[in-house]
């Protein structure tokens, strides 16, 4: 019988049960403890298990740590915003709940790979339910919450990456971020939340990268007039152009322009563009995030019929 409960958990929890779940269910303690560390229930977090086999992927992994942290628990912080895909993922799970709860250590296998993964649980004492959704049966924040709550604790450059990723895939709106600005009044991280929803950059909607995001930031900074992007031409695609000043600007990340075949296809595209009448800038990662001024004044220049 037990076999039958924890396989039907399992196919709606991403391979994992709770204790709890299966007292609830009917099984005996007893049984339970018997089957635990065998072939069919493999500890996870205190009291929450893979069924089956003992690794999980990052969606088991998450709604564990989730199972483990209690009734009310949610999915938070950089945990939460990696499983809504605006920060990479990391091996930990934070959540937080409204009363309070331990934090705890587990060794897991995720995606085959042993290692020891924290799962930290913090109080909120407001958690209202507009705040909250469901991502993949996993109870999490709402993005602008995950945002708010990211404020206290994340260094600007990755609350940076985090918004501009959010505005990108469309997960966040001014009225959600109002919502959580009426709601973070004395609460750690407010003033850095608050100016960053004052920077906030609509136009990142339309992009198709972070790095852009960043170049459009920096545009708006500078009170640069706002490209087209990602505009289809004869030579290929442009991340961004300005018409009136026949003006194009190519942003390389180091994850895109590697080779030497990619390196001689972009200067065959510049000199084509070039040869067309086109000023072609290009600008990568680290001028942009080193040193935006000069990014800025470079294409100012131009756009007043300064040669670069």
């Amino acid at each position: 019988m037990i076999e039958d409960v924890a396989q039907l958990f399992a196919a709606r929890q991403h391979g994992v049960v709770s204790r709890k779940q299966l007292l609830a269910a009917g099984i005996p303690g007893s049984t339970i403890n018997g089957r635990t560390g065998g072939f069919l229930l493999h500890t996870l977090f205190p009291g929450v298990y893979s069924v089956g086999r003992p690794q999980v992927d990052r969606y088991g992994f998450w709604l564990a740590g989730i199972l483990a942290a209690g009734e009310g628990a949610v999915l938070a912080f950089r945990s939460a915003a990696a499983l809504w895909g605006l920060l990479d993922f990391r091996p930990e799970v934070e959540a937080i709940r409204a009363g309070s709860r331990k934090s705890r250590r587990a060794r897991i296998n995720l995606d085959g790979r042993e290692m020891s993964a924290p799962l930290v649980i913090r109080r909120s004492r407001h958690l209202p339910d507009n705040h909250l959704r469901t991502v993949r049966s996993i109870p999490v924040t709402s993005p602008a919450r995950t945002l708010l709550d990211m404020s206290a604790s994340a260094p600007d450059f990755l609350l940076k990456r985090a918004f501009l990723e959010a505005d990108r895939l469309g997960l966040i709106d001014d009225e959600a971020l109002l919502d959580c600005l009426l709601h973070c009044q004395g609460r750690s991280g407010a003033s850095t939340f608050r100016r960053f929803v004052r920077e906030r950059i609509p136009e990142t909607r339309i992009t198709r990268s972070v790095l852009e995001g960043l170049f459009l930031e920096i545009c708006r900074r500078s009170d640069l007039p706002i490209p087209e992007v990602n505009v289809r031409t004869g030579a290929g695609e442009i991340d961004c152009r300005w018409l009136d000043g026949r003006l194009l600007v190519e942003l390389d990340g180091y994850e895109f322009h590697k080779g030497r075949e990619k390196f001689e296809q972009d200067n065959l595209k510049s000199n084509r563009l070039r040869s067309e009448g086109w000023t072609v800038l290009r600008f990568t990662w680290r001028m942009l995030t080193t040193d935006p001024d000069q990014v800025a004044a470079q294409v100012r220049r131009v756009l007043q019929g300064i040669e670069p």
